[in-house]
Protein backbone atom coordinates (compact mmCIF):
# COMPACT_ATOMS: atom_id res chain seq x y z
CA UNK A 1 0.00 0.00 0.00
CA UNK A 2 1.36 3.34 -0.70
CA UNK A 3 1.91 6.45 1.31
CA UNK A 4 -0.74 8.14 -0.93
CA UNK A 5 -3.78 5.26 -0.66
CA UNK A 6 -2.52 5.95 3.17
CA UNK A 7 -3.15 9.55 3.30
CA UNK A 8 -6.57 9.29 1.88
CA UNK A 9 -8.08 6.35 3.98
CA UNK A 10 -6.90 8.69 6.65
CA UNK A 11 -8.76 11.80 4.79
CA UNK A 12 -11.86 9.80 4.38
CA UNK A 13 -11.64 8.12 8.18
CA UNK A 14 -11.22 11.69 9.39
CA UNK A 15 -14.28 13.31 7.06
CA UNK A 16 -15.94 10.60 8.60
CA UNK A 17 -15.27 10.16 12.33
CA UNK A 18 -17.74 11.88 13.86
CA UNK A 19 -20.22 9.95 11.70
CA UNK A 20 -18.54 6.20 13.07
CA UNK A 21 -18.30 7.21 16.41
CA UNK A 22 -21.55 8.76 17.02
CA UNK A 23 -23.01 5.45 14.81
CA UNK A 24 -21.66 3.73 18.21
CA UNK A 25 -22.66 6.44 20.44
CA UNK A 26 -19.62 6.86 21.69
CA UNK A 27 -18.44 10.13 23.09
CA UNK A 28 -15.27 11.79 22.38
CA UNK A 29 -13.61 11.10 25.91
CA UNK A 30 -15.23 7.30 25.56
CA UNK A 31 -13.37 6.64 21.69
CA UNK A 32 -10.41 8.49 22.83
CA UNK A 33 -9.47 5.99 25.68
CA UNK A 34 -10.11 3.11 23.41
CA UNK A 35 -7.45 5.02 21.65
CA UNK A 36 -5.54 5.82 24.31
CA UNK A 37 -5.44 9.65 23.61
CA UNK A 38 -6.88 12.20 25.05
CA UNK A 39 -10.65 13.53 24.15
CA UNK A 40 -8.80 16.97 23.00
CA UNK A 41 -6.85 14.77 19.99
CA UNK A 42 -10.09 13.14 19.03
CA UNK A 43 -11.37 16.60 18.81
CA UNK A 44 -8.57 18.07 16.94
CA UNK A 45 -8.42 14.68 14.26
CA UNK A 46 -12.65 15.79 13.91
CA UNK A 47 -11.93 19.49 13.53
CA UNK A 48 -9.47 18.63 10.80
CA UNK A 49 -6.83 20.85 13.48
CA UNK A 50 -4.63 17.75 13.83
CA UNK A 51 -3.39 15.45 11.14
CA UNK A 52 -4.35 11.44 11.93
CA UNK A 53 -1.54 9.04 12.00
CA UNK A 54 -1.59 5.50 10.59
CA UNK A 55 -1.12 3.62 13.94
CA UNK A 56 -4.21 5.53 14.94
CA UNK A 57 -6.19 4.92 11.85
CA UNK A 58 -5.52 1.06 11.99
CA UNK A 59 -6.37 1.48 15.77
CA UNK A 60 -10.20 3.12 14.21
CA UNK A 61 -10.13 0.57 11.79
CA UNK A 62 -10.29 -2.36 15.25
CA UNK A 63 -12.54 -0.42 16.74
CA UNK A 64 -15.08 0.27 13.79
CA UNK A 65 -14.76 -2.79 11.59
CA UNK A 66 -15.46 -5.21 15.05
CA UNK A 67 -19.29 -3.35 15.41
CA UNK A 68 -21.79 -4.44 12.59
CA UNK A 69 -23.21 -1.03 12.15
CA UNK A 70 -19.64 0.61 11.82
CA UNK A 71 -18.21 -1.74 9.77
CA UNK A 72 -21.49 -1.46 7.27
CA UNK A 73 -20.15 2.15 7.15
CA UNK A 74 -16.57 1.44 6.82
CA UNK A 75 -17.16 -0.23 3.12
CA UNK A 76 -20.05 1.91 2.04
CA UNK A 77 -17.76 4.68 2.56
CA UNK A 78 -14.83 3.08 1.29
CA UNK A 79 -12.62 3.17 4.25
CA UNK A 80 -12.06 -0.35 4.22
CA UNK A 81 -11.14 -1.03 0.96
CA UNK A 82 -9.57 -4.72 -0.89
CA UNK A 83 -6.35 -2.86 -0.91
CA UNK A 84 -6.07 -2.28 2.81
CA UNK A 85 -7.37 -6.03 3.77
CA UNK A 86 -5.06 -7.06 1.54
CA UNK A 87 -1.77 -4.61 3.22
CA UNK A 88 -3.23 -6.16 6.75
CA UNK A 89 -3.82 -9.77 5.50
CA UNK A 90 0.03 -9.59 4.31
CA UNK A 91 1.16 -7.32 7.52
CA UNK A 92 -0.07 -10.34 9.65
CA UNK A 93 1.19 -13.21 7.28
CA UNK A 94 4.80 -11.74 7.57
CA UNK A 95 5.30 -10.87 11.26
CA UNK A 96 2.93 -14.23 12.17
CA UNK A 97 5.73 -16.21 10.39
CA UNK A 98 8.93 -15.02 11.96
Amino acid sequence: MTNDEKEALIKTMTDNLSLLRSKLELSQEELASLLGVTRQTVSSFESHQRKMTWSVFLALILIFFRNEPTKKLLLALNIYTPALNDYLNISKNRSGGN
